[in-house]
């Protein structure tokens, strides 16, 4: 089943793959590969040029490519009917913070506070 997103028509064509075809001219083809969860686009694997009429086929796929990527992610987005920018595994861990004390992580633990002005005590 095809679905037209941010003018591009998406179609699945295996499990992890996804076609992109451009509505507008110049058409291009984008076969993008997804992550295993279906949530995100891991990298762009084809591009064909399907109806370009002049230029060059390959400039042209390279200024659209942004552009399949992103109505990608969109598809992806409804498919799974969630968002990848809030998926914790795409977000960098939290650090926790320290009062410079130069203790070692597992000592933040044992310390619950260290006492103002004993730097590395």
């Amino acid at each position: 089943m095809k679905r037209n997103v941010g003018g591009f028509d998406f179609e699945w064509i295996c499990d992890d793959r996804i076609e992109a075809t451009c509505n507008t001219p110049p058409r291009h083809r984008y076969q993008f590969e997804t992550s295993p969860d279906r949530r995100r686009v891991k990298r762009l694997l084809l591009t064909l040029p399907e109806d370009v009429a002049v230029g060059d086929p390959l400039l042209d796929a390279d200024r659209c490519e942004e552009e399949a990527r992103k109505a990608a992610g969109e598809f992806l987005e409804q498919e799974t009917g969630k968002s990848a920018e809030n998926d914790p595994d795409r977000l960098e861990p939290r650090v926790r913070k320290h009062c410079g004390c130069g203790r070692s992580p597992s000592a933040w633990k044992k310390a619950r506070r260290c006492a103002p002005g004993r730097g590395d005590q």
